[in-house]
């Protein structure tokens, strides 16, 4: 067979193209392979440690002056400090002994007055009280950690019980607050989840205020709102049943229900069953027994009325026959 001249030509350079590539390859200088940046894998970060986690005692200051009032009032501000850090593992130790950080309160108490006429002239009344200062942690070498503490009780002037004197300015109102919210802001909510059982009401008062108002929401907020809610005291109730009421949360019904059998208790469930709205709907036989209840004053029963309209969407008015024949109807 005849192979034409110019194939054979074509043939013979494709084969000097392909040797001449790989010796170029293998005559690649060492120096040159060596000079390729290497193949980085990215590094895990590592965590900055929390000087917190490492805190499991404490030395406690706590420093108090009340403008006015030279010999001070006995506040059980450092009991409750050592009970509420020992619920979240942190141990106060005594001045002297060694320990992990130095915890400070600087508090200062103001009285605060109202200039209240009266038939016999004008008595000055101390029904209000300021607290500012500050909280300060000190922990071995590092920056201290220091939060303002601010609150106050207005004065009142519409509706006064008694005259109270400087002494007897409310003090014991707006230190709980003003103590529980610097270390919230350290120890963050687990610490108001365990100051929701403290054996002081208006500790656990203020702590379900704080953990109503914690942003973000802790996950078990919901959890501690309800434990509140069962609560013997009223005002710690009343903080519960507001908090879960503004949530829709359908699951404090049940707790709201038993409370409407209970005097102090029962305006305070009427409201937020109403805050609830259809969520409540499981309510709606114990709300008619409120209006039904002879023991039960006229204006209590005037907003079960309102709260039974919110939840059901009717208007039968105050007359519980009404109501329990539309229930019945709905069954």
């Amino acid at each position: 067979m005849h192979t034409h001249p110019y194939l054979k030509l074509i043939v013979l350079i494709l084969a000097l193209m392909l040797l001449s590539g790989c010796n170029a390859a293998a005559e690649t200088p060492a120096s040159e392979v060596a000079a390729q940046p290497p193949t980085l894998t990215a590094a895990e970060p590592t965590p900055s440690p929390d000087p917190l986690g490492e805190v499991k005692s404490i030395s406690l200051e706590i420093q108090q002056e009340f403008q006015q009032l030279p010999e001070g009032v006995p506040l059980p501000i450092e009991e409750v400090v050592q009970r509420t850090l020992a619920q979240v593992g942190v141990q106060v130790v005594d001045q002297g002994q060694p320990s992990d950080a130095t915890l400070t309160f600087n508090l200062m108490f103001n009285p605060l007055a109202a200039e209240i006429k009266t038939g016999l002239g004008t008595v000055t009344c101390y029904n209000g009280a300021e607290v500012t200062g500050q909280m300060t942690l000190s922990l071995p070498d590092q920056p201290p950690i220091v939060e303002p503490i601010q609150n106050v009780n207005p004065v009142e002037t519409m509706f006064l019980i008694g005259c109270p004197t400087i002494a007897e300015a409310p003090y014991a109102e707006i230190w709980p607050r003003a103590v529980l919210e610097p270390l919230v802001k350290i120890w963050d909510h687990a610490l108001l989840l365990k100051a929701i059982e403290d054996e002081d009401p208006a500790i656990r008062k203020q702590a379900v205020s704080l953990l109503a108002d914690h942003q973000p929401e802790p996950p078990e907020a919901v959890e501690g709102l309800l434990k509140a809610l069962q609560d013997q005291d009223a005002d710690v109730f009343l903080y519960a049943a507001t908090a879960l009421g503004q949530r829709k949360e359908s699951a404090a019904v049940p707790f709201l229900i038993t409370a409407l059998k209970n005097e102090e208790k029962r305006f305070y469930a009427i409201i937020a069953l109403r805050d609830l709205g259809p969520g409540a709907i499981d309510a709606v036989p114990d709300l008619i027994q409120v209006l039904e209840d002879e023991g039960v004053i006229d204006w209590q029963k005037r907003e079960a009325q309102d709260t039974l309209k919110e939840i059901t969407g009717q208007d039968l008015g105050e007359d519980p026959i009404a109501w329990k024949e539309w229930w019945q109807k709905q069954q």
